[in-house]
């Protein structure tokens, strides 16, 4: 189980307001499962795939956000870290992120204009 989202993302994605050109949640998932084929070296660069075990904790915190009513965001990508993304786009330029890096790991990024950006690291337990 993932901690929850600070606050102020949570208010963000699950707020009223709608990002730009959001994917379903259905279209999100999907996205995650094809990063499972990935190989390393798959953009010609050097990227590092995404584990399964990386691929299924994103899978779990896609589940969790589409239960607690978040927007779906507006895409999902693979980091060339092997970290697979969330993220929200916002009129007026307001994003937020969220990347799972390894299995129990996820970092969470807000940008909004006037305002400092924020970094925080959410953290995935097991279920007692």
């Amino acid at each position: 189980m993932w901690s929850p989202l600070p606050p102020v993302v949570l208010d963000l994605v699950c707020g009223a307001e709608r990002p730009d050109g959001t994917l379903t949640w259905e279209q999100a998932a999907r996205k995650v499962n094809e990063y499972r084929t990935l190989e390393d070296d798959y953009d010609g660069q050097g990227a590092k795939a995404p584990a399964p075990e990386v691929c299924d904790g994103m899978l779990e915190l896609v589940r969790g956000l589409e239960g607690r009513g978040a927007s779906a965001p507006t895409c999902v990508t693979s980091g060339v870290n092997g970290s697979v993304n969330l993220e929200w786009d916002y009129p007026g330029g307001v994003s937020a992120t969220v990347e799972v890096t390894d299995v129990d790991e996820a970092a969470v990024y807000l940008l909004a204009p006037h305002r400092e950006p924020g970094y925080w690291v959410l953290n995935q337990t097991a279920a007692v």
